[in-house]
Parts: C-alpha cells; sequence; structure tokens
C-alpha cells in the first residue's frame, strides 16, 4: 500500500486519536490492492463473495436491473470511500446490487466473514469498523430522503454541486437514471437551467 493511500485509509477508518497506530496497520493488512477496468465488477449480484473495499481512485456505481431489464443505477461512489453490500452479509443472502467500474479504478478489498472473524479477535477492530459503517451510512441516507422531499431539478442541482467530477467524467444517462428520469427529462433540466443562467 502506497504511502499516500495509507494516509488517506487511515483518515477515514478512524476518527478516534486514542487508537493506537499499530492497531490501524494491523487492521489495512486485511485488505489487498486489486485494479479494476471500466465496466468490470467489484460485486456482482447473486454471489456469496460479500467484499468490502477501500476505494483509493476512481469512480464505480452500483445498479439493479428492473423487470423491463433496465439497469437502474441507485448509487455512486467516488474515491476516497468505502464500497459494500453490507445488508446481505447481515442477513445472510448474496449480494442483492451489481458494482462495477465506471473509470479505472484502484480499490483495497477484503472480505466481511474475515472482517468479523478478526473483530471476534480484536475488539479494537469493532471501533474501526463501527466509523466505516457510519460513514457508509451517512453517505447513502440523502439518497433515501431526497426522493421524498426534492423535485429531480433540485436532486440534479445538488448532484452536480455535490459531485462535480463525476458529472464531468461519466455518460448523462447513468446520472439520468440515479436522479430517477429518462435522459430526455435530464436534457430538459439543463437546458432550463442554462437558459436562466443567461436570460
Amino acid at each position: 500500500m502506497s504511502e499516500k493511500d495509507k494516509m488517506v485509509l487511515e483518515s477515514l477508518i478512524s476518527d478516534d486519536s486514542s487508537l493506537d497506530k499499530s492497531v490501524k496497520n494491523d487492521f489495512l493488512t486485511l485488505f489487498h490492492h486489486e485494479e479494476l477496468h471500466k465496466k468490470q465488477y467489484l460485486i456482482k449480484k447473486g454471489t456469496f463473495t460479500h467484499p468490502i473495499a477501500f476505494l483509493a481512485e476512481g469512480i464505480l456505481r452500483s445498479f439493479e436491473i428492473n423487470s423491463k431489464g433496465e439497469e437502474i443505477t441507485t448509487m455512486f461512489f467516488e474515491a476516497p470511500c468505502f464500497v459494500m453490500d453490507i445488508s446481505a452479509y447481515l442477513e445472510n443472502k448474496t449480494t442483492q446490487i451489481n458494482v462495477e467500474a465506471l473509470t479505472f479504478s484502484r480499490v483495497y478489498k477484503t472480505h466481511l466473514h474475515l472482517l468479523y472473524t478478526s473483530i471476534n479477535h480484536n475488539l479494537l477492530f469493532n471501533k474501526i469498523f463501527r466509523t466505516i459503517l457510519e460513514k457508509t451510512i451517512c453517505a447513502s441516507r440523502y439518497k433515501s430522503s431526497s426522493f421524498l422531499l426534492y423535485t429531480a431539478e433540485e436532486r440534479y442541482k445538488y448532484f452536480v454541486k455535490e459531485h462535480p467530477n463525476i458529472y464531468k467524467t461519466i455518460p448523462q444517462y447513468y446520472i439520468a437514471s440515479y436522479l430517477g428520469i429518462k435522459p430526455p427529462s435530464l436534457s430538459r433540466i439543463r437546458s432550463r437551467l442554462r437558459y436562466d443562467m443567461t436570460a
């Protein structure tokens, strides 16, 4: 693991300054480096592998396939962050989502069963993993509430503001899917906003 990746990962895995550096280092040894090329899967629906990965570089998306056979983008992941399907593991189910790379990506990956086994042997790991879970839950909370509280245009404006790199990097049809609208609707929103800016 490069020193840069290590520093970023250490900053994410614990906000507790009382944790000894050696504990963090021991935790990091559970993860191994992998490279993902565009369209390559990190998680594939229907498997029991249950990986957890630290995304060090790149952009990923999670998606599901609806009854019409359409891919519905449910989340984007931009480095640095953690990626996992924790609910499938806790419920002892196969993974319920697909996660694929939208750009060349680098991850540090382990498996949830190995992580939980390690937690049972080292209770300090539990503090680190709790921090990871809290950050992951907070990152996904906005998506759940935004569909109830905001219009498609408001969701789009928030997305552009919060994720400018994703907005500039990936195809617009992925963003439309994530926002819960069709590409023509997104085009109309973008045109209207451009007109408002020039009016």
